[in-house]
C-alpha cells in the first residue's frame, strides 16, 4: 500500500513540476494550475489520488458516495461549520456562495504540493465516476445518481450503457450552463 500511495503522489507531483516549469517558460502561462483525480486499481483495492475539486464518486447498491474531499474554500466552510456548530453553513449555502470557485490546492501552482490518497475495497458492480467540477458544479449529486440509475441497471451493465450514461451526464451539465472542462470517466467493477 505504501508503494502504491507513493506512486500516486509521485505521479501528481511530476505533473505539478512540469506545469510549474511550463508556466515559468511563458509569461502568459505563469500561475496556471489544474485539479486532478486519478484511480489506480490493485487486485480488489482502488487507490485514489486527488488535488483540488475534481472528484471520485462511488455508486454502490443504488447509493452515491463522494470518496474524495474537495480542496476548496466551500469545503473548508462546510468543515468549519460541522466542527464548530456556530455557523450553520450547508450545501444549499454553498450553491450561491460568491467564492464558490476558489480552490485551496491546485496542481501547478505551488512546489510543495500536498496530495490526498484514499483506499477503497472494491466490490462487484461498484461504479466509479471520476469528474471535474464541470460536472458536479452543474449537476447535483442527486441528479448524477438519477441519471446513472436511469442508464445503468444490474441487468444492463455494459459498455454501451456506460457510454450512454457518460454522454447523458455531460449533456445535463451543458444544459445547466456548463461550457468548459466537463470531464467524466466511468469505471465499472466486474
Amino acid at each position: 500500500d505504501k508503494t502504491i500511495k507513493q506512486k500516486l503522489i509521485s505521479s501528481i507531483s511530476s505533473a505539478n513540476t512540469a506545469i510549474i516549469k511550463r508556466g515559468e517558460g511563458d509569461e502568459k502561462l505563469k500561475g496556471m494550475g489544474t485539479t486532478t483525480v486519478l484511480a489506480y486499481f490493485n487486485e480488489s483495492n482502488l487507490f485514489i489520488g486527488n488535488v483540488g475539486d475534481s472528484r471520485c464518486y462511488l455508486i454502490s447498491e443504488g447509493l452515491l458516495y463522494q470518496l474524495t474531499s474537495d480542496h476548496s474554500l466551500i469545503q473548508e466552510k462546510l468543515n468549519l461549520s460541522l466542527l464548530s456548530g456556530i455557523y450553520k453553513y450547508n450545501r444549499e449555502d454553498a450553491k450561491n456562495d460568491p467564492q464558490g470557485n476558489v480552490i485551496t490546492r491546485t496542481v501547478g501552482f505551488e512546489e510543495n504540493l500536498e496530495v490526498d490518497v484514499y483506499k477503497y475495497q472494491v466490490k462487484k458492480n461498484d461504479l466509479f465516476i471520476l469528474c471535474s467540477d464541470g460536472l458536479h458544479g452543474k449537476v447535483s449529486d442527486q441528479r448524477i445518481l438519477e441519471i446513472c440509475n436511469q442508464n445503468i441497471s444490474l441487468e444492463n451493465r455494459n459498455q454501451a450503457a456506460i457510454t450512454k450514461c457518460t454522454e447523458s451526464l455531460i449533456s445535463e451539465a451543458k444544459v445547466n450552463g456548463g461550457n468548459d472542462n466537463i470531464s467524466v470517466i466511468m469505471i465499472l467493477a466486474s
